[in-house]
């Protein structure tokens, strides 16, 4: 999910951490993924160590440009640090996933995409609903599962309740989902209808699960090829172009009081 953006985006080379188990050994299933991706390079480290070494390289291990990928708090933690040595994705974690439903939703879908919710380690669940009936329901089956059920007027405020969260996942499980959808600003990836769970996005969809969390998709997006992507200006003018920009750039340049930025363009003109 990371290695696929990267190589689209043409990234030259691509190296992979992964911590060991305590014999010393990486995944095996890890590894041969590695393998058929053509991964340059694999280290078996991980957690925040991992981190500093790609950050600030080692005398075994290169230093990057761009670590990506997420992990526990701890990583989380290193990559904040170290953002501005090297550029980062996110900072990603814990899980969560919002469901809209309304009387018309299959609960049995609802909770069974709820507790898988709640297998992850601090994951969160939350259902925003409509239907009163619906709610009760679904309360009396979640048992421990952590989790919220929010009822609405109607899916419009459901909507916006739901943009403001800016959830991980959003599934959308209401008749015309795509209606709906129009109303969604803000969600790291979106499964509409009742045949898309949020287990299709984690193992066998096509974009990257890499996802903002925690609000944060307010202002991020899901990883793809255009985070591994930059781009530079070039500025080429002729002597009449210049000319042409002369009087509002000298006019700027004095306002500043940067008088040599100023000689600089007078000189081409001496």
């Amino acid at each position: 999910m990371t290695v696929l953006p990267a190589k689209v985006a043409g990234v030259k080379r691509i190296i992979l951490v992964s911590p060991p188990d305590k014999r010393g050994f990486i995944n095996p299933h890890i590894l041969v993924l590695a393998d058929l991706l053509k991964v340059d390079e694999v280290y078996r480290m991980g957690g925040a160590q991992a981190i500093g070494a790609l950050a600030f390289g080692t005398k075994t291990v290169p230093r990057v440009d761009k670590i990506i990928g997420p992990g526990n708090i701890y990583v989380s933690e290193a990559k904040r640090q170290v953002f501005g040595y090297v550029d980062i994705d996110m900072i990603a974690g814990p899980t969560e996933l919002v469901v809209i439903a309304n009387r018309f939703s299959d609960p049995k879908f609802i909770i069974a995409d709820l507790k898988a919710q709640a297998e992850h380690i601090g994951g969160l669940a939350i259902l925003i609903t409509n239907s009163k009936s619906l709610a009760v329901q679904i309360k009396g089956q979640m048992g421990d599962a952590p989790g919220y059920i929010i009822l609405t007027k109607n899916l419009e405020e459901a909507a916006e309740i739901s943009n403001n969260i800016a959830p991980e996942h959003l599934e959308i499980l209401v008749q015309n989902s795509r209606r709906l959808l129009k109303k969604i600003r803000n969600a790291g990836a979106i499964f509409l209808g009742p045949y898309s769970p949020t287990a299709v996005g984690d193992y066998v969809a096509g974009p990257s699960h890499v996802l903002p969390t925690c609000g944060t998709a307010r202002f991020f997006s899901g990883l793809s090829a255009t985070d591994f992507i930059k781009t530079n200006h070039v500025i080429s003018y002729s002597k009449k172009a210049l000319e042409k920009v002369r009087e509002p750039l000298e006019k700027i340049a004095g306002i500043e009081g940067l008088t040599k930025h100023l000689d600089s363009v007078k000189e081409r003109f001496a």
